[in-house]
């Protein structure tokens, strides 16, 4: 799955961008990124074991990373609200993302 979604962005960075080629680092954070949100878990024995990565960009070029358990997701909060992160990584340049 990892691999079919990074020829997916390979494809549209060359269709998008058509003779612009990528920086240093674009597709080591790209196959960063699926490795943390594209994975394998046990739902029945590991649910607390499963973590998803949220990527936001609060500026051009930089990410910042939250990581929530999927248990904490599932189970219902006060009026709708989002759990609190297991970890808060801080902001970086996408090509740092790999530097963990």
């Amino acid at each position: 799955a990892r691999n079919r979604m990074r020829v997916v962005v390979e494809e549209a960075f060359l269709r998008l961008f058509n003779t612009l080629k990528p920086t240093p680092g674009f597709f080591a954070s790209v196959d960063y990124i699926l490795s943390c949100n594209v994975i394998e878990g046990d739902m029945i024995k590991g649910v607390h074991l499963i973590e998803f990565t949220e990527f936001s960009a609060p500026r051009l070029n930089k990410f910042s990373q939250r990581v929530y358990r999927l248990q904490d997701l599932l189970e219902p909060g006060l009026m709708g609200a989002k759990p609190s992160p297991v970890r808060d990584i801080p902001m970086k340049n996408y090509w740092e993302l790999t530097n963990v």
